[in-house]
């Protein structure tokens, strides 16, 4: 499925962003239209796809096509996913970040390996994120939101707190130490260093304690009545490419604030298209 803004049929050499919305496990793609991203693209005026087969050579195909049949600025090209969506997101960024000027991860906490699995009759390889990559990823930076709801059933927050039974055995490790060790990949790729993680029953800065890690930056919002808890991880020069918000009561789905929180975050960048350098619009 895809959207382009009509601002597109009345200025035909303007060239848009693009993004790559990325549905749930069991998901038909239909549900992508109430995460909020095709509202956004309105308001924002972007170029969405929302593909069924997310693994990185269908997403390089439809790349390819969009480029030849829609008007994309390919300095501005982002994906932002829910649940599973939000684990390729993800995995694509981490792959290929010289693709992604941003990305956002919803109800999903992944950045390390995952064996090969087949989910709705689509085949995802294996994958290694190996030090080299990381490497890469680390030159490169990625902009970054992270959203978890309070209530998540894959039981994300805190991230001390380990998976129940029924998800132990899935796909995405979601083990505390699992979950840990992403979340500072996640840093890495935003150019900091690795943080500390508190412990179940330590006191804390309110943000921490709903995210269960150390910020060197947080903020409490509000929105329709719901309390954010924004955790940001700063690198040395005062930039955060890397953003974590817990939503209050939130349970695995996305809120209204979900697409604009992520969009204040990574639509401010794009890539170079020569050097694959991260560039502030």
């Amino acid at each position: 499925a895809s959207y382009v803004p009509v601002a597109a049929e009345r200025e035909p050499h303007r060239k848009f962003p693009l993004i790559f919305c990325l549905h749930g496990a069991h998901n038909p793609i239909q549900l992508t239209e109430s995460y909020g991203v095709m509202q956004l693209a309105a308001k924002e005026e972007c170029v969405v796809i929302a593909p069924e087969n997310e693994n990185l050579e269908k997403i390089l195909s439809l790349l390819k096509f969009a480029k030849s049949h829609f008007p994309v600025d390919e300095r501005r090209i982002y994906a932002i996913g829910y649940s599973f969506g939000g684990f390729m997101a993800s995995r694509l960024a981490l792959e290929r970040p010289e693709l992604f000027a941003g990305i956002g991860i919803g109800g999903m906490l992944f950045a390390g390996d995952v064996c090969g699995h087949e989910l709705d009759g689509q085949l995802y390889p294996a994958y290694q994120l190996t030090q080299e990559m990381m490497q890469r990823v680390e030159k490169l930076e990625i902009p970054i939101l992270l959203f978890m709801g309070e209530y998540e059933m894959l039981n994300l927050l805190p991230l001390w707190r380990n998976p129940e039974q029924q998800v132990k055995d899935g796909v995405i490790p979601l083990a505390s130490s699992d979950k840990q060790s992403a979340f500072n990949r996640l840093r890495q790729a935003g150019g900091c260093v690795s943080t500390t993680f508190l412990k179940e029953g330590e006191e804390a800065d309110p943000v921490e304690m709903a995210i269960g890690a150390r910020f060197e930056r947080t903020e409490i919002r509000e929105y329709h009545g719901r309390k954010y808890f924004l955790g940001d991880s700063v690198k040395s020069d005062g930039t955060c490419l890397f953003r974590t918000v817990a939503c209050e009561k939130m349970i695995h789905w996305p809120t209204t604030s979900y697409a604009p929180l992520v969009w204040e975050q990574i639509g401010k960048y794009a890539r170079d298209l020569d050097t694959g350098r991260l560039i502030r619009l």
